[in-house]
């Protein structure tokens, strides 16, 4: 009987909320289950309280799901299409992770936001530490052909160890250290150890794999937080110059880093075949001309990627149509899909969110690092890139919308 009452069925629900945000280490499978419990617990207390639905807040968490009815209304006029079938099952958190987090902020047990995060950076610095070791010991960290071609053979070394995509890695690893730093100041001395040596693997795997969007976001970040926190201006100047002269140092020093560096004069002066430069030129022309082409309605997602195989054939780009590379731009790819009309109401998710979090620290560091990694990476194609995304989104959201939530801190940086 005892484990049946309400108090230890609202500390399950509180355990499967804070467990979705342990995604980077824990398989898919896992945090689908996750979800699924935390959403009949969320159902049972909705019911039981029968809180006031107000629409004017539902709104803004349904803004999550409209860019994304087309996949549904596709799916619905072609059920027998494998493309659609399988882009619509990795679209189907944002028909319902709006609606479970929107119902949870109405209830009257409070959501630990501060705990989910700190769930969310405990998991990539376990991920990081694991990965690490096991490169060291398994991978080929020593060898140099493993740094050759944009150090390929250690990003896939990498990816095999770690079971993430270097790009996904790179983003939350980054996100994970800016959040950490930004509020190093407010941790205990013990903590403030732990968590040092949690940096010092999670930054160094970051620069090691060398993915130029999340190491360019970390930059930006650091800058960001060096500003809001030093009040000098003649010590930030001697800070951003002694990091400018590291930042140089490291490039040079590190063989995997220093061989993608060297792809940008490369892609200028001497372009070779395995340039990713030069592939990510080619696969935004082509992507760029397939959005234009069909600029109001799309293509629909089922046609896409088999159409972007076509157009790297037509310009001899064989390594793109025998990998199938997607428009590496996350607006070109709702563009393509569905046109221009699923873009703007894209665009106006983001601008909502960022209304609502500009003036929060760990909010605000989300969507701009959202919104940067959009540009060069479709990460909603992916289930992890979709967890990032739709969980922080809404778990921000609650901080601002629910008057029952505690455990935030909203005030502007100053």
């Amino acid at each position: 009987m005892i484990l049946v009452k309400k108090e230890n069925i609202e500390k399950l629900r509180q355990v499967m909320f804070l467990a979705l945000f342990t995604f980077p280490v824990v398989s898919i499978k896992f945090i689908n289950i996750f979800f699924i419990c935390f959403t009949i617990f969320t159902l049972l207390f909705y019911y039981r309280e029968k809180p006031k639905f107000n629409f004017s807040i539902f709104k803004l968490y349904a803004l999550f799901i409209l860019p994304f009815v087309p996949y549904l209304i596709e799916f619905l006029l072609y059920p027998n299409n494998q493309v659609i079938r399988f882009e619509l099952e990795k679209k189907l958190l944002f028909f319902a992770a709006p609606i479970v987090f929107y119902l949870s902020a109405c209830l009257n047990s409070k959501l630990e936001i501060k705990q989910a995060v700190n769930c969310f950076i405990s998991s990539v610095a376990i991920l990081s530490f694991m990965t690490v070791l096991n490169l060291l010991f398994w991978g080929n960290v020593f060898s140099e052909v493993a740094y050759q071609n944009g150090a390929f053979e250690f990003r896939r070394s990498f990816e095999e160890m770690s079971s993430q995509h270097p790009i996904y890695y790179g983003l939350f690893s980054t996100t994970a250290s800016l959040w950490i730093i930004y509020y190093f100041d407010k941790y205990s001395k013990n903590l403030k150890w732990i968590l040092s040596i949690s940096l010092f693997f999670i930054i160094g795997l970051n620069i090691v794999i060398a993915s130029k969007m999340p190491l360019i976001i970390l930059i930006l970040g650091l800058i960001w937080i060096g500003y809001k926190k030093v009040s000098s201006r003649k010590q930030l100047m001697f800070i951003y110059g002694c990091s400018f002269v590291f930042v140089v140092g490291i490039s040079f020093l590190i063989p995997s880093l220093r061989n993608r560096l060297l792809e940008i004069p490369n892609y200028f002066f001497q372009p070779t075949i395995n340039n990713t430069l030069l592939e990510r030129n080619v696969i935004f022309n082509c992507s760029k001309n397939l959005f234009l082409n069909d600029i109001y309605f799309g293509v629909g997602a089922r046609n896409t990627q088999k159409i972007i195989d076509s157009s790297y054939l037509m310009v001899n780009f064989y390594k793109g149509y025998f990998f199938h590379f997607n428009s590496h731009n996350q607006f070109l790819t709702l563009g393509i899909n569905y046109g221009v009309g699923v873009i703007l109401l894209f665009l106006g998710l983001l601008a909502m969110i960022y209304k609502k979090l500009k003036n929060f620290p760990l909010g605000f560091i989300y969507i701009c690092s959202s919104v940067l990694v959009m540009f060069t990476e479709s990460i909603l194609e992916r289930q992890m890139g979709v967890y990032y995304f739709l969980f922080f989104g809404l778990l921000f959201l609650l901080a601002f919308q629910s008057k029952y939530t505690s455990n935030v801190n909203t005030t502007k940086a100053k």
